[in-house]
């Protein structure tokens, strides 16, 4: 984890110092400590903003670029340290072999970065509002590892980007993540659930992994003073037979009720 990784090197620098400075006040010792870690921080952003404009977002992805996937890997996993984020999945073994759509409750904007860093073994992409393609760095990152804007005002638009991720299934192997809410709920209650994602299944002719996510919407409320644990339980894998025999409307209720009753029962 980077986070560590910084806080130690940032250690050894502030030893080095005091050291080599023997009249050196303790009293510095900890503005050298953040100094360091802080800088450290900075050094990373600006190379992750150099780099990122090595990605073009002006043409369709043929591929998961291995560059862009393992920075955002490490970049998620990072900012999740810096928030102090820990998190724990449950059911993985379920998971099936072969691409499929995940579809779970959104309760954050932290969902997607948690699902993608728990779910670290798998090429995971995310169907994710525009303006997070708007974020400099983040959306050509995020762009290459198979996320795709949505206009979920525009169904037309919106049409596109599901016919778009379906292709990502089927020819580029990107399990793809969807939030049938569309939108991140602001209380325990669920929204109700749109039928793109279980479209994007059928489309796809891919499994339907159904998880359930507590714990993100105490992220912003716990930082910085306390830890926040997330868990993640994978529910049920519908298999793509089933997918494509049973109607979107008749899945999204399944999911709904899956969630629902883990939820309640948690």
């Amino acid at each position: 984890m980077l986070v560590y990784l910084f806080a130690i090197l940032s250690a050894i620098l502030t030893a080095g110092l005091y050291i080599a400075f023997s009249a050196l006040s303790p009293w510095w010792i900890l503005p050298i400590f953040v100094g360091g870690f802080a800088a450290l921080n900075c050094v990373y952003i600006i190379y992750l903003f150099i780099t990122s404009f090595a990605f073009s977002m002006k043409k369709p992805i043929k591929r998961v670029d291995p560059y862009a996937f393992f920075m955002t890997h490490l970049t998620v996993n990072w900012l999740l340290g810096l928030f102090r984020v820990r998190h724990h999945a449950t059911g993985v073994e379920k998971l099936p072999k072969e691409p499929f759509v995940l579809v779970s409750n959104h309760r954050s904007d932290f969902d997607p970065m948690v699902g993608f860093d728990a779910l670290r073994g798998i090429k995971l992409g995310y169907i994710s509002k525009e303006a997070n393609f708007r974020i400099p760095i983040v959306g050509r990152h995020i762009y290459h590892c198979g996320f795709l804007p949505i206009d979920r005002k525009n169904p037309l638009r919106a049409a596109r980007t599901i016919k778009e991720a379906a292709r990502l299934v089927r020819e580029c192997g990107v399990s793809m993540g969807i939030y049938p809410e569309g939108t991140r709920s602001k209380t325990d209650e669920m929204l109700p659930f749109k039928d793109g994602a279980f479209l994007l299944a059928k489309k796809a002719n891919a499994p339907l992994v159904i998880m359930a996510t507590r714990g993100t919407e105490q992220i912003t409320k716990n930082f910085p003073w306390r830890r926040t644990k997330v868990e993640m339980e994978i529910l049920r894998v519908i298999d793509r037979e089933t997918v494509a025999s049973l109607e979107a409307k008749a899945l999204s209720a399944l999911a709904r009720e899956e969630i629902e009753a883990y939820l309640q029962n948690a």
